[in-house]
């Protein structure tokens, strides 16, 4: 991410453009904290609801949720350094350390949240396939590789190895696309009528990996600072999207589940 190599990689930058570049990214890493924690509250109190009603919530709403928790405790420490002028990533390890981290887990957000959407999209249609592809298990490890991956990435500034991530991001994306667009509609159990699928998730899962498609291709190919930090930005505000599409996934499975118990009644 870069957020504090001021020296030499931000010597390029003029001074005015550097103090701007400190106070944009630090107005929204504390907006993120004021709306997220909010939001983090709320999930987990409607989750918790679902839960003792013998709702099923997956590893992976679980992950993304810490993920967000990581986040929100490592932004008012960027936030601060920023404001305090940055600090040298080569010579100050605790911030290369804490930099990477948050870095690292605001780019894994992305990938954890695709494949949020990805186990509730194959639940919906295919239960006993998602049921043996994401065990919890095996949901944990492929979470954990991605994290380890991404800090690594973030802490040895291996810029190149981002772009091994892009292929099988876009590789879910489109493949909960086809998947969606191919389901039949939801047969309700209060009447005959049928619901179509809330693509509402998925949307918002989509315009995710747009955004860090965007940020990898200027982070890697070309340096453009002013649109660098409107990516980064954009990516920060998602862990305020994050519970809120962690609860319409979980309302999506209690539908489903609700659909096929009707179905082996009837």
């Amino acid at each position: 991410m870069g957020l504090f190599l001021q020296l030499p990689y931000y010597s390029l930058l003029s001074e005015t453009g550097w103090s701007e570049y400190r106070i944009r990214l630090s107005i929204f890493l504390i907006f993120t904290v004021i709306s997220g924690v909010p939001a983090l509250v709320w999930a987990l109190i409607v989750l918790r609801r679902h839960h003792k009603r013998k709702g099923r919530i997956s590893v992976f709403i679980i992950l993304v949720l810490l993920n967000d928790v990581l986040e929100l405790l490592l932004n008012p420490y960027i936030a601060t350094t920023l404001i305090q002028g940055g600090c040298d990533r080569n010579t100050d390890i605790t911030c290369r350390t804490l930099s990477s981290l948050s870095s690292g887990s605001r780019l894994c957000g992305v990938y954890l949240q695709q494949m949020m959407v990805f186990e509730s999209v194959l639940a919906l249609r295919h239960p006993s396939c998602s049921a043996h592809v994401f065990f919890p298990h095996c949901s944990i490890i492929i979470s954990l590789l991605m994290f380890v991956c991404f800090f690594l990435c973030q802490f040895f500034t291996a810029r190149e190895f981002l772009l091994l991530s892009l292929l099988p991001l876009l590789a879910v994306t489109v493949t909960s696309w086809i998947i969606t667009c191919r389901r039949p509609p939801i047969k309700t159990h209060s009447s005959d009528r049928t619901k179509k699928q809330d693509r509402t998730v998925l949307a918002f899962a989509t315009i995710s990996m747009i955004i860090y498609l965007t940020f990898i291709t200027l982070y890697v190919f070309v340096y453009i600072w002013s649109l660098e930090t409107i990516s980064t930005c954009l990516l920060s505000l998602r862990v305020t999207i994050d519970p809120l599409l962690c609860v319409l996934v979980s309302r999506e499975k209690h539908l489903s589940t609700d659909q096929t118990t009707v179905e082996d009644e009837s």
